[in-house]
């Protein structure tokens, strides 16, 4: 993370949120540029442009666009104008990207969009490699620890399966 001319404690803080960031979205997979990105966008007190990412975060305008594009998509971001920006400082503006952007605080939506994204389509790709891999168990091992613990891992996954609807209708109540 670049310095430039602002206070020390404010890249601290800045560092310690998108260290924050990165953390958490290791846990669930996200890369550690995608959760940077995040980060900065939530330390930031106003609306912040892309070249400013960029330059605080000292990454690649490939690396950025896609990040803000994976933010955009789970709504983790909302996009501002940057004619409208004037009045909140809203920071370095690039005629060529006038995009500034701000942290979409509400969690259910981008944890849904998560959910749905992500991890339905991991379970579902999940659900057919492991009736693959039974498939495919040779005919000696009808009766084996393997084919058990297929099975067993099989229940575990159908259990998971199972509670995404509750967890959806949980998230949507909110």
């Amino acid at each position: 993370m670049k310095r430039r001319k602002r206070p020390r404690d404010v890249v601290a803080l800045e560092e310690s949120i998108i260290s924050f960031f990165i953390e958490a979205g290791d846990l669930i997979g996200a890369p550690a540029s995608v959760a940077a990105i995040y980060g900065i966008i939530f330390a930031s007190p106003a609306p912040i442009g892309f070249a400013e990412i960029q330059d605080r975060l000292d990454i690649s305008a490939g690396s950025l666009s896609q990040g803000l594009k994976t933010l955009k998509t789970i709504e983790a971001i909302k996009t501002a104008e940057a004619v409208s920006l004037s009045a909140v400082g809203g920071g370095n503006c690039d005629p060529k990207r006038r995009d500034f952007y701000i942290p979409n605080l509400e969690a259910r939506k981008f944890v849904a969009s998560w959910l749905d994204q992500k991890l339905e389509g991991q379970l579902d790709l999940g659900t057919k490699r492991l009736r693959g891999m039974l498939r495919q168990l040779p005919s000696e091992y009808s009766g084996t620890l393997v084919r058990g613990r297929l099975e067993h891992l099989e229940n575990w996954h159908s259990k998971a399966y199972a509670m995404l609807p509750i967890v959806k209708g949980f998230l949507n109540a909110t």
